[in-house]
């Protein structure tokens, strides 16, 4: 063998004389060594158009990306609305609950008995209480759910 050719990086190359001599000058004892060396980073040829949609967004994928994050942040105001307006309706059920109660001792505080009855005065006096903090739990969760909705 009079010469060696050397196929690799898209080239190749040649080499005069046999393998023996191509192996001396490669530095190894077989070609099998060729096989296991890692080959180095293939080259992009001219043809090849190098790859920028990668790296720089186009018009059309920002206003995809644009959309995608107003639609989150629509769904997240809507879920803020339902929770508050959840919250709003929680209130009112305790304040009617309150409310009824209260309607109750006082029905009972109107005969002779209850209005005799020192326990039941006390337990008005806690159930108008109760109802003077759930009214106020109601108001301020209205008026949140009111500048929320405002916001929108």
């Amino acid at each position: 063998v009079d010469k060696v050719y050397e196929f690799g990086d898209g080239k190749v190359k040649e080499h005069l004389g046999g393998i023996s001599d191509f192996l001396q000058k490669k530095k190894m004892e077989s070609l099998r060594d060729m096989e296991r060396q890692p080959s180095s980073q293939p080259t992009q040829r001219a043809t090849d158009k190098p790859n920028t949609a990668a790296k720089q967004p186009t018009a059309s994928t920002e206003k995809t990306i644009d959309r995608k994050q107003q639609y989150e942040a629509r769904k997240e105001e809507a879920k803020r609305l339902k929770k508050l307006q959840q919250q709003v309706a929680k209130c009112e059920a305790e304040v009617q609950a309150c409310e009824e109660a209260l309607s109750k001792t006082e029905q009972e505080l109107s005969t002779p008995e209850g209005a005799a009855n020192q326990e039941l005065h006390a337990k008005y006096a806690q159930q108008q209480k109760a109802l003077e903090m759930a009214m106020s739990y109601w108001e301020n969760a209205y008026q949140e759910l009111e500048a929320q909705s405002a916001q929108s």
